[in-house]
């Protein structure tokens, strides 16, 4: 734990790395999520200067800084401990919600909040200067609206001042500032509601999008079926891995292929590919880009392993924060790298990480949240565990001291970890898991439970095995043709899903 001086120079040491020669600062957290939201890692999310969680009824708590209201909870009062967040016209609570997002500048303090509903709508609240509620204006909001004109939404991502969304067909819009060509649609002018993002070199539209992500300083992705990441946006710093500094105002893409997921911090980017490993670029002045340097990349490398190993391997997921990186591996233990003067690499003290650093105390770990100078995580028991920069609330622990290894949250919702939870849960016992591409699978029968199937899914979300019902309860699934990298799997029990997991093929 740090002391006062050190806590007060949060805003002092990001704005003397991260403004160079800027006028103002953009350092924000953006989500991540996979591919779609049936198995978004959406239930947990880390913003500037606050924290969201999505509980297993599909209502929503949230805690830390409030001063535009992004708890929204119908006032702008901080809190320190868990609240759940309140419903349209502050009348009882929001629910049926699906996944989360958060926005803003955590420098200034300022943020906004995103929640998609199982409807396909897409609710909002907080600061709205520049549209980015995507209300039609620019009025601040303490408990969600509706984003005007949207439905069919299947992923969410909030940026710096804007938002974004990726609809069931394939096409993303998105709102708020467009300084830099942020929304993607060829120039520069702001919008208070959706647009839809335009095509390569301004020509059409973007299609065949499977999962996208929005960075602090205005850069954003979207990653393609085929496994190709596009970019456009702000690029100062190279942060759209495209191989120079000048900005895009429309998708181009970037020089890597076979990814599965992407991740966009406060100036730099990163990338999972389809064999485990990270790859990052962009600002490098704190360590953020793990690839034992300090020079900012303007096109991707790979992110270095721990000690004497070459290179970082085994991840299935990814979270860029304001200055630092969360890395999840298949043996459920997290790793970090980036700027630490607050603890958020959660490795017990508050040196940078060069290159990633397990994370102290974590195992059996389901899904993690980068924060502005916190960090998050979820385990597959549902608890909450958080560390880093406090001094808003944003541990949720009832203080403002910061900790540096992680802390368990008390006081929330029941939270969803692997298996999902509707009316009975089914136990998936995988084994070996990660496996060369044959595992074991056998299930828990509960009483009066009528299974129907069991599926897979590839990372592009595409269908590769189902079962029959003599094969559900015991079986030998067989991936082994299948390339390396992570699968879905979910079982089905009267049209609810009633339990998921992943597979890893090495």
């Amino acid at each position: 734990m740090k002391n006062k001086t050190q806590t007060n120079s949060f805003t002092n040491k990001l704005k003397s790395n991260f403004c160079k020669q800027f006028g103002a600062c953009q350092i924000v957290f953006i989500s991540l999520f996979f591919l779609n939201n049936t198995f978004s890692f959406a239930q947990i999310n880390g913003g500037g200067l606050n924290s969201l969680t999505l509980c297993s009824n599909s209502t929503v708590m949230a805690w830390g800084y409030n001063n535009n209201g992004q708890l929204g909870i119908g006032d702008t009062n901080r809190q320190l401990s868990p609240v759940e967040v309140h419903g349209p016209l502050n009348v009882g609570f929001l629910t049926g919600v699906t996944a989360l997002a958060s926005g803003g500048d955590a420098l200034a303090g300022v943020s906004h909040s995103l929640a998609l509903k199982n409807d396909g709508t897409v609710w909002a609240w907080g600061w709205n200067h520049y549209g980015q509620l995507g209300t039609g204006d620019t009025n601040a909001r303490n408990v969600p609206v509706q984003v005007s004109n949207l439905t069919n939404v299947t992923s969410i991502a909030g940026g710096g001042f804007h938002s974004y969304v990726l609809k069931s067909d394939g096409t993303v819009w998105a709102w708020g500032r467009n300084y830099h060509g942020e929304l993607g649609i060829g120039d520069t002018i702001s919008s208070k509601i959706p647009v839809q993002v335009h095509g390569p070199g301004n020509v059409g539209f973007l299609t065949n999008i499977i999962a996208i992500a929005t960075g602090g300083w205005g850069h954003s992705f979207a990653l393609k079926s085929d496994g190709t990441v596009w970019s456009w946006g702000q690029n100062y710093f190279g942060q759209l891995g495209v191989g120079d500094t000048t900005d895009r105002y429309s998708p181009t893409q970037v020089s890597i292929t076979g990814i599965t997921a992407i991740s966009a911090g406060g100036g730099h980017s990163l990338a999972l590919k389809n064999d485990g490993t990270v790859w990052a670029w962009g600002y490098n002045s704190l360590d953020q880009l793990g690839d034992s340097t300090s020079i900012d990349r303007h096109a991707p490398v790979q992110v270095h392993g721990p000690g004497s190993v070459a290179f970082l391997t085994g991840i299935i997921q990814i979270s860029g924060g304001a200055a630092h990186n969360l890395a999840l591996k298949n043996d459920g233990t997290v790793w970090a790298w980036g700027f630490n003067q607050f603890g958020q690499l959660g490795d017990g003290n508050s040196v940078n990480g060069i290159e990633p650093v397990p994370v102290s105390l974590l195992t059996s770990v389901y899904s993690v949240s980068a924060g502005g100078g916190h960090s998050m995580a979820l385990k597959h028991d549902g608890t909450v565990w958080t560390w880093g920069y406090n001094t808003y609330g944003e541990l949720g622990d009832g203080t403002t001291v910061e900790h540096s290894t992680p802390i368990q949250v008390n006081g929330l919702c029941a939270i969803n970890g692997i298996n999902e939870l509707h009316n009975q849960q089914m136990n998936l016992d995988i084994s070996p898991n990660p496996s060369s591409g044959v595992f074991n699978l056998q299930m828990s029968q509960f009483e009066n439970l009528k299974m129907n199937n069991i599926e897979i899914y590839d990372v592009y979300g595409k269908k590769i095995y189902q079962s029959s019902d003599s094969q559900i309860l015991k079986s030998t699934i067989d991936l082994s043709n299948e390339p390396k990298g992570m699968y879905f799997i979910r079982a089905i029990s009267e049209d609810k899903i009633i339990g998921i997991g992943k597979l890893i093929v090495e």
